[in-house]
């Protein structure tokens, strides 16, 4: 391997509101590597990255990616031409109104104007064909099965792949890629892995902040850990010490059947469904699914992505039409997506206000409480159950890590006391100890049926839930 260095970031700060997210960080990316950053959310994992990919201004200290330095002011000029840098945010962002050989060609020149249309009208129409083509021919070879589908019919793991073969378009030499693994399924993330590592065989480097440390370990040369704004330490592959449970797996069938179910005593079901069918416009997602989830039960959607699991959460909470089966509430149950006793879905998108502080956010969840006290005193109880720091309440949404956005969405849904939880993907992009956090606050919910889309089988065993097994329906 080169000794040659492609990122080199020196003495490097950033604070928000008067909270520092970095503090004097030095480190460097040499040419070949792959190199992750870990620790807890709120380490500073993100905001470095963002920094390195010149969509933060540091307050101090530099940046260089190949020698050039990063500026923040004009971050396209980074990813213009090849043999520089590109960046994966940890949440989607594939263009859903593109086909998904419009979102590959985006990639070819990201630096070209400030809107897709611009991107696309300053092309020639036979550069664009071109590129068009070449993008289908990596989409045959990376998602086959996805070809002739609209983005919004993509799982997380498809989408994340998308973005691999985006980002390769723009032939950078370097990746900065923010939990690439986050809601991915088990086979997706060695889809990914193997994705990564031909990447880097073919000359990209890579800087990734990741809560997966099975997937770290395997993967990265190099390690640093990250805590409060600070690198503490770097270990090198085959470190010891680290005791982590193999991968688990999961096989591929035809449809989802597989029920593992804890023994409970006989209670009212809150929420049946019969040969419960579902999916997007002519096409078949999920079923026939039958379930039946009582107050106190907690349900776990587990499977690949792909197989259904967050379009059956979106049907459950009545986002999306089901195609046939029955769904059957319980007499009285308020079926309002936010209200309380109602159901509340958590998904996997970005879900607070990035303008509001935590505290408002938390507020806005609050608001159909009936007085001020009570809303005061459920904000109270829920930060508590999810340790949730006080010195939060007053930061913009935008200032938090994704990994601290998702906490706080979580928290706003546990506020409006729901009778029927909906989670899609609840530990994606958190550390062990917000993990952990969760399992408490969850657990004592005595009066409130959870139903969870979930790759973290570990955080599902210690919830005690009833597995439902989906898996790709064949055509």
């Amino acid at each position: 391997m080169m000794n040659n260095t492609i990122l080199a970031i020196s003495g490097v700060s950033k604070s928000f509101g008067g909270v520092a997210a970095v503090s004097d960080v030095s480190m460097c990316v040499r040419s070949g590597e792959i190199v992750g950053l870990i620790g807890a959310n709120g380490a500073g994992k993100s905001t470095l990255l963002r920094m390195a990919a010149g969509l933060l201004a540091p307050d101090s200290g530099s940046i260089r990616i190949a020698g050039k330095e990063v500026d923040a002011g004009r971050p396209h000029l980074i990813f213009k031409s090849p043999g520089n840098s590109s960046y994966l945010r940890q949440v989607s962002s594939v263009v859903s109104p593109l086909t998904l050989e419009e979102n590959v060609t985006i990639g070819f020149r990201p630096g070209i104007g400030r809107s897709v249309s611009t991107i696309f009208s300053r092309r020639s129409l036979q550069l664009l064909v071109n590129e068009i083509q070449t993008a289908r021919g990596w989409l045959a070879e990376v998602l086959p099965d996805s070809l002739g589908l609209g983005v919004d019919e993509l799982s997380t793991g498809q989408k994340r792949r998308l973005e691999l073969i985006r980002l390769k378009a723009g032939a950078p030499i370097l990746a900065l890629l923010d939990e690439p693994t986050a809601g991915l399924h088990s086979s997706a993330m060695a889809e990914l892995e193997a994705e990564l590592v031909k990447f880097n065989r073919e000359g990209l480097t890579i800087l990734l902040s990741e809560h997966n440390l099975e997937f770290v370990t395997r993967i990265c040369n190099r390690c640093l850990i990250m805590d409060r704004g600070q690198i503490l330490k770097e270990v090198v592959r085959g470190w010891g010490g680290l005791q982590l449970p193999s991968p688990v797996t999961q096989g591929r069938g035809s449809n989802h059947v597989t029920v593992h179910r804890l023994e409970r005593e006989a209670a009212p079901a809150l929420v049946t469904a019969r040969d419960l069918r579902g999916g997007y416009h002519s096409r078949a997602v999920f079923g026939p699914l039958c379930l039946s989830v009582s107050v106190g039960d907690v349900v776990g959607f587990v499977g690949p992505n792909g197989s259904g699991k967050s379009t059956a959460l979106r049907a459950i909470a009545g986002l999306l039409p089901w195609r046939s089966g029955d769904l059957i509430f319980s007499r009285g149950f308020k079926t309002a997506l936010g209200t309380p006793r109602g159901i509340s879905m958590l998904s996997q998108e970005r879900a607070i206000f990035p303008n509001l502080t935590v505290y408002e956010n938390l507020l806005v969840a609050a608001d159909q409480l009936e007085t001020r006290g009570r809303r005061e005193q459920e904000i109270a109880r829920v930060r508590e159950s999810l340790s949730l720091p006080g010195t939060w309440l007053r930061k913009r949404g935008e200032c938090l890590s994704v990994g601290e956005q998702r906490i706080v969405a979580i928290a706003m849904r546990l506020i409006t006391n729901p009778g029927l939880l909906l989670l899609d993907e609840p530990t994606a992009g958190l550390a062990q100890g917000a993990i952990d956090s969760l399992i408490a606050a969850l657990s004592g919910l005595s009066e409130c049926a959870i139903v969870a889309a979930e790759h973290n089988l570990i955080f599902l065993s210690a919830m005690g839930a009833e597995l439902i097994h989906f898996e790709p329906l064949t055509t």
